[in-house]
């Protein structure tokens, strides 16, 4: 990959500028973000596929409370924080729906967040009846605050500190900092590792099985509900199709990064770089080079397998 980006950066115009690179900043972190919480799923032997829609329902969300006059009546500027924190807390809840009925009902998780990716686009689509819920017209009294503090919100996904870094990507390095430190060096997190490399194993152990994947369930879910925050921060407003994806993204980063499918193998600051390199700068350097869309999918997917590949091939020789 760092090939790869290499030879685009030599025959790509301001690929390595650092305007480019700042833009990249701000379209990196809510892919990364979620490929450090699927990192943590994925470790603890599972997976969830209804991230993309819980990061819509949660924009969308928090874009209905930063837009409600009479929350903006109560508490003003104060209106901002709670925005954030009521995606957040949706995606929280829909993430301890989704662990309840993998851990405490034992059904599978590919069936539960497949529904669950069914049941938040459908429910994000009926509140807002298909509409991004955005900037206010004249007829509402308090357009002219609300809008206001729309911009306000928009430092969230699109504002700079110091004028130089992203936001956002200072907030992604912090989630991927923090679970990476939860995952290294706390019980929580051997039990993570334990859990996914042999769930018998860490039961007869005393790992508190149901527990510690309930956990991993809920995180995913306010991760989701952070990055459905950011991004309706980014686009001014809240939309019930943004995410579409998402969770494939998220696996491809997690994947790319060294993590086995299976559980019990993987890295939150690899799966960080998975994707940085592939989902981000790799899809730049392809847009900066006037690549048609599709195309880079393709290109993605090829990485995806040509990883896959290689590391089937090391780990075929290393048993042999």
């Amino acid at each position: 990959m760092l090939a790869a980006i290499l030879l685009l950066a030599l025959t790509t115009d301001n690929f390595l500028s650092p305007r480019n690179l700042r833009n990249v900043g701000t379209q990196v972190p809510v892919n990364a973000i979620l490929a450090a919480g699927m990192t943590v799923v994925i470790l603890s032997g599972g997976i969830d596929l209804s991230v993309g829609s819980v990061h819509a329902l949660a924009g969308v969300a928090a874009a209905r409370l930063l837009v409600d006059p009479g929350l903006n009546r109560q508490v003003g500027d104060g209106v901002l924080p709670v925005a954030v924190a009521g995606g957040i807390a949706v995606g929280l809840a829909l993430g301890a729906v989704n662990g309840g009925a993998v851990a405490g009902i034992g059904i599978p998780p590919f069936i539960v967040t497949l529904a669950m990716m069914r049941i938040a686009r459908g429910l994000a689509k009926h509140v807002t009846d298909g509409v991004p819920v955005g900037l206010q017209g004249p007829e509402n009294p308090l357009s002219e605050a609300i809008n206001g503090r729309w911009l306000q919100f928009r430092d969230l996904g699109l504002g700079y500190a110091g004028g130089i870094v992203p936001n956002a990507f200072l907030i992604a390095v912090a989630v991927m900092a923090l679970l990476a430190l939860l995952l290294g060096r706390t019980r929580w997190g051997r039990q993570v590792y334990a859990v996914g490399g042999s769930e018998r194993t860490a039961h007869l152990s005393g790992v508190p099985v149901r527990r510690l994947r309930l956990s991993a369930y809920v995180l995913m879910g306010a991760l989701a509900g952070l990055t459905g925050a950011m991004e309706a921060s980014s686009l001014q407003s809240g939309s019930p199709v943004t995410g579409e994806g998402y969770e494939l993204n998220a696996i491809a980063a997690v994947v790319v990064g060294g993590a086995r499918l299976t559980g019990g193998q993987g890295s939150v600051v690899a799966s960080f770089c998975g994707a940085v390199l592939v989902i981000g700068l790799m899809n730049n350097a392809l847009n900066l080079r006037n690549v048609p869309p599709f195309w880079q999918e393709v290109a993605t997917g090829a990485i995806i397998l040509s990883v896959a590949l290689v590391d089937r091939f090391t780990r075929g020789k290393q048993d042999g």
